[in-house]
């Protein structure tokens, strides 16, 4: 038995695909779920207050680290580093925003498919509504004659 999203799920990957294969889409989600593990992690310590600082200066250089094994960059690695170190800034999500800059393509058709299923949510009547509004026949303006037009 075939489940019913199939099909539609074969419909969003031909839309968005933007011509990269499955194996390097499910590579970009992986490392965007990473990235996000990493953030949301590093922001924890404003759960607990007292301890997130505590708890910041032994993230910071696993989140580091972390960071550079994602992406293989000293400078990412050393900008999450400063960030998670300094009070005050962990809501930075800084793995995350090196996603977006690494799997730029990847982002831009992941925003433009947020885009759609918001318009879908949102729903299309509105839209059709101001169209049907455009249609509607101006009233005569005045001085004219509209029954003589009409008549012919």
């Amino acid at each position: 038995i075939v489940p019913r999203a199939a099909p539609m799920e074969a419909a969003f990957f031909q839309k968005y695909a933007g011509g990269y294969g499955k194996a390097q889409w499910l590579e970009a989600l992986l490392f965007l779920g990473i990235a996000v593990v990493i953030d949301l992690i590093g922001t924890m310590s404003f759960v607990v207050p007292g301890v997130g600082e505590f708890a910041d200066v032994i993230w910071a250089p696993v989140s580091a680290v972390l960071v550079k094994a994602l992406y293989g960059s000293t400078l990412l690695a050393g900008i999450n580093f400063i960030e998670e170190l300094l009070p005050g800034l962990d809501f930075i999500p800084t793995a995350t925003v090196a996603w977006s800059a690494k799997f730029r393509p990847f982002a831009t058709l992941l925003l433009e498919a947020a885009r759609d299923l918001r318009k879908l949510t949102k729903g299309e009547g509105k839209t059709d509504k101001k169209k049907t509004k455009q249609r509607t026949p101006q009233a005569p303006a005045e001085g004219s004659d509209s029954s003589s037009t009409s008549a012919r």
